[in-house]
């Protein structure tokens, strides 16, 4: 979600809650190509069985750099876990992030936050899509409207590249909404409940 407290919307615990959503990936055990310009990944959304391929992926390198992890448990809740999470972001995001992680030494993956630091390098990479510059409009009006703070555009659009046009468009669709209803529909469409 894009607050800073439970109380007011900025970007401040947004980072908290992605990482939320990131320790979920890597705790759980859990592809599409990107088009070059950013722009046709951006607009569709994770399927159910890209999420489990990137289950099977993450699963499969676990277990080859330690043998007690079962694969076929591990893809299993992963996919029961994070699938509906994978679903609202871009797939050239998931994609990137598997297979920087596929890549990863075992030394990497059992030692430190690699699938996290693997959506952060991709996340790097990724352009702003017309759903970003959309949402990031509706989102910096509703704060000031109703909570007369200022957010910068470029925050919003950096920390919001992750997600799926589809998911952006959902999540404008809420600005549209009371003050009081703007950010609780918001936090549900982006899945920080």
């Amino acid at each position: 979600m894009l607050r800073a407290s439970k109380i007011s919307p900025s970007f401040g615990s947004f980072s908290l809650s992605l990482a939320a959503v990131l320790w979920a990936l890597a705790v759980a055990g859990c592809s599409s190509s990107s088009d070059g310009d950013g722009a046709s990944t951006a607009t569709s959304s994770v399927s159910a069985a890209e999420a489990s391929s990137f289950c099977d992926a993450y699963c499969e390198k676990e277990a080859s750099c330690d043998r007690s992890i079962d694969v076929q448990t591990c893809t299993i809740r992963c996919a029961d876990d994070v699938t509906s999470t994978l679903g609202r972001l871009r797939p050239d995001l998931v994609d990137g992030a598997r297979t920087c992680f596929e890549a990863s030494d075992c030394r990497a993956v059992l030692e430190t936050k690699r699938l996290s630091q693997c959506i952060d390098e991709t996340a790097v990479s990724l352009t702003p899509s017309k759903g970003v510059i959309a949402f990031c409009d509706a989102y910096v009006a509703a704060v000031k409207e109703c909570l007369d703070i200022d957010v910068a555009r470029a925050t919003c659009a950096s920390q919001s590249k992750l997600f799926s046009d589809a998911t952006l468009a959902e999540a404008t669709k809420c600005m549209a909404k009371s003050c009081k209803q703007r950010f609780q529909c918001e936090s549900a469409v982006l899945g920080f409940e």
